[in-house]
């Protein structure tokens, strides 16, 4: 039996497409989660860090968890892009301590954070600038050569970097 050149090259590729689209349709509808699953013993913690000037996320901000009691070790984690970290499970308790930190901003310490079985504690912390750390931490701003401005108006295409 011959096939023509229409069904090899044209009706088998889209027959393959359909399969493949088909099984990619059950991990579409899947709906996706914004935070770790809860185990029914343990619980989560979700921290979401932001600027007090102008309420927008800080990615990069180190978060470190303790607990008095010791009920889970010592973990960091940085932010991400949407200024949040997650602790999953994590034993239930009263005495967690949260420590954020960010280079230019004031160190925020929260204590006393409550661990529920089954649930995702949800805590923001809003960072103020650090006045005592104007000029430790120069904002770098740079240019690039030839965007906005005359060739050669920064020398030789190189970008400047101003502190």
């Amino acid at each position: 039996m011959r096939f023509s050149a229409r069904v090899v090259f044209e009706i088998v590729p889209a027959l393959i497409l359909i399969a493949w689209l088909a099984s990619c349709r059950s991990s579409i509808e899947q709906p996706q989660r914004s935070s770790p699953p809860v185990d029914l013993h343990t619980g989560n913690l979700r921290v979401q860090v932001l600027d007090g000037a102008n309420h927008k996320p800080l990615p990069g901000s180190t978060i470190v968890l303790t607990s008095a009691a010791r009920l889970a070790p010592e973990s960091e984690s940085h932010a991400n892009i949407d200024g949040i970290a997650y602790f999953p499970i994590l034993p239930p308790g009263e005495d967690y301590v949260v420590l954020v930190t960010m280079p230019g901003y004031v160190t925020v310490r929260r204590g006393e954070i409550g661990i529920k079985m089954g649930q995702t504690q949800v805590l923001v912390i809003v960072l103020g600038e650090d006045e005592a750390s104007h000029g430790l931490y120069p904002a770098a701003t740079a240019s690039v050569a030839g965007f906005g401005r005359p060739a050669g108006a920064l020398g030789r295409g190189r970008p400047s970097v101003t502190y």
